[in-house]
């Protein structure tokens, strides 16, 4: 994940089920079609990071930060989203 986030890439159709990331930045990645499903992040930077058609169920967020104002472009139901 060190390399992914250096370098800025875009990351398409890749599996990163129940892996822990702590104090890495992944600005500006773009995560397409991806599984995060179980993964925690602690102390995670996501500024202009997009999560496109990703899943993130059951993701634990923990002391991660962003500049950036949440939005969410959804074509389908979203059940629970929360933002503090």
């Amino acid at each position: 994940m060190y390399i992914i986030a250096k370098a800025k890439m875009q990351i398409n159709n890749r599996d990163f089920v129940r892996i822990n990331v702590k104090n890495i930045s992944l600005d500006k990645v773009h995560f397409i079609k991806c599984n995060f499903s179980g993964y925690k992040f602690i102390k995670v930077s996501v500024n202009s990071t997009h999560f496109t058609k990703t899943n993130l169920e059951k993701v634990k967020w923990i002391d991660c930060f962003t500049n950036d104002l949440p939005a969410l472009n959804a074509k389908y139901r979203v059940n629970d989203i929360c933002y503090s």
